[in-house]
């Protein structure tokens, strides 16, 4: 709902916050992809990621990922091509994988997050 369109639901549109829209996982690859994925960090200065180590994994279920302007990446993971897994624009996240079911490294996630929310973790 945050981007412009989802192939999901083709003839639908999004809110619009966010430029670009949801597209099917690379064909070729097990839909829905369920699985560990290790972070590939493009813009370290990401809020939700401080604090975590350089090699970080998550936890992810899906079978769409973000095509939209890289400059709102803050992480990306392999699945056969490089899939969008967290977007950052000022005060809006989104992120692919599951922070609930990812650990130590999601609890983090999850704790910068709440911060973030109480004006604690700017």
């Amino acid at each position: 709902m945050i981007f412009e369109s989802a192939e999901e639901a083709p003839h639908g549109h999004g809110l619009g916050i966010l430029t670009g829209a949801l597209r099917k996982l690379s064909p070729g690859h097990t839909r829905q992809q369920m699985q560990g994925i290790r972070l590939e960090i493009k813009y370290p200065k990401c809020r939700l990621l401080n604090g975590l180590a350089e090699e970080t994994w998550m936890y992810v279920v899906h079978s769409y990922a973000a095509d939209t302007d890289e400059n709102l990446v803050a992480a990306t993971c392999e699945y056969g091509t490089s899939v969008t897994a967290l977007i950052e624009l000022d005060n809006i996240w989104a992120t692919q994988f599951h922070a609930e079911k990812s650990g130590l490294d999601g609890q983090k996630v999850t704790k910068n997050f709440v911060g973030l929310l109480s004006g604690s973790n700017k």
